[in-house]
């Protein structure tokens, strides 16, 4: 689904019945009715045929795969989203390194200390995750399934520790003592953990059968 994200063609109507595409030189022109052929800067090929998905968007189908029409803002959202899980990464990093290092300081490691290292770590290798499968997918034509299933059985588990977080921390929150300071860190470390289940959800990235 992230593949899709990143593989997005933007048309222009030419006011003629046919497309073209902002930046390469590329052209739909019209050669029947629903028929459509793409013109690569003097290459012919890709002949489209359109037709309407049961939400009314419609769909452009060449062989191999199909672009389906997309709202700009719905884009603009995933990208957000994306841009989010980005954030919640950087700041999980920074935390982990903070916290393993208070916890060498201190000798001593609180349990509460201890499930926000897990859900930190957690969102640490989710993106590492991401990374890989990225790098895969996107860098190879002929990458199989297989070669990212194990990411996805990991991608899985760890979308449940930060929900198992939240869990535990909405049940210790009056018996915990920690500054308002504190509580707050706790409560920003939840809230980025939350962010990159929402992540694996969304890009199903968790779906390893």
């Amino acid at each position: 689904k992230l593949h899709s994200l990143f593989s997005i063609m933007q048309l222009s109507s030419d006011g003629e019945g046919g497309y073209t595409v902002p930046g390469p030189e590329y052209t739909i022109s019209s050669i029947g009715t629903n028929s459509y052929l793409m013109d690569m800067g003097g290459l012919k090929q890709s002949v489209f045929y359109t037709d309407t998905d049961e939400d009314g968007r419609i769909v452009l189908q060449m062989t191999g795969s199909d672009y389906v029409e997309m709202n700009g803002n719905e884009v603009i959202l995933k990208f957000a989203l994306l841009f989010l899980f980005v954030v919640a990464s950087l700041y999980s990093i920074v935390a982990l390194i903070i916290e393993i290092a208070r916890s060498v300081k201190r000798k001593k490691l609180r349990k509460v200390d201890g499930y926000r290292i897990a859900l930190n770590f957690s969102v640490v290798v989710a993106t590492l995750m991401f990374a890989y499968m990225a790098v895969t997918l996107f860098t190879s034509n002929s990458a199989m399934f297989s070669s990212i299933q194990w990411c996805l059985i990991v991608n899985a588990f760890l979308a449940l520790i930060p929900i198992a977080y939240a869990v535990i921390l909405t049940i210790k929150w009056k018996g915990l003592d920690y500054t308002k300071r504190e509580k707050v860190g706790l409560i920003v470390n939840c809230i980025m953990g939350i962010i990159m289940t929402f992540n694996v959800i969304f890009w199903e990235a968790y779906k390893f059968w």
